[in-house]
């Protein structure tokens, strides 16, 4: 919620350099009131439609060609530091980093480093925000889940999955 406050703060104030030059711009053409609010209307139109088009674009930059390099480079951290295999099917992301930075299993000190970093990188995007987070963290959990394959993995009760 602070994060989110933040934000609008600084959105809304983002507003008076516009609202400056459009002050400027009827001071320079003898304008009167109405010229002062078409002038502020264009500026802030313009910064609106040029937002929306930024989301736009790079959610088709995302889903194009930045979550595949991401989620490849990603499964390329876990190949290097020969992170081990999930214990069971259904061990979530969350898990399996806990279980190797803090397990009873002696993991090579290169794979717990992996582990601390993947953990970090999951607590950052949480708070980069909803929509970028939120494709960190879909990248993370997607190479996770391409290097520890469930079918490979027995359930608790010792039957293949």
């Amino acid at each position: 919620m602070e994060d989110t406050q933040s934000k609008m703060w600084f959105s809304g104030v983002a507003f008076i350099p516009y609202l400056a030059l459009a002050g400027l711009y009827t001071w320079f053409i003898s304008g009167h009131e109405k010229d002062f609010w078409t002038a502020a209307a264009v500026l802030i139109g313009g910064r609106v439609v040029y937002a929306v088009l930024d989301s736009i674009m790079s959610t088709l930059a995302w889903r194009t060609y930045a979550r595949k390099r991401t989620t490849d480079k990603m499964q390329n951290l876990f190949l290097e530091s020969r992170m081990p295999q999930r214990d069971y099917a259904n061990e979530t992301l969350d898990a399996y980093l806990y279980r190797i930075e803090n397990g009873d299993e002696d993991y090579p000190v290169a794979v717990k480093c992996t582990a601390r970093q993947l953990s970090t990188l999951l607590t950052q995007a949480k708070h980069d925000g909803l929509l970028a987070g939120g494709r960190v963290e879909q990248a993370i959990t997607d190479a996770y889940n391409r290097y520890t394959r469930r079918s490979s993995v027995q359930n608790p009760l010792g039957a293949p999955v």
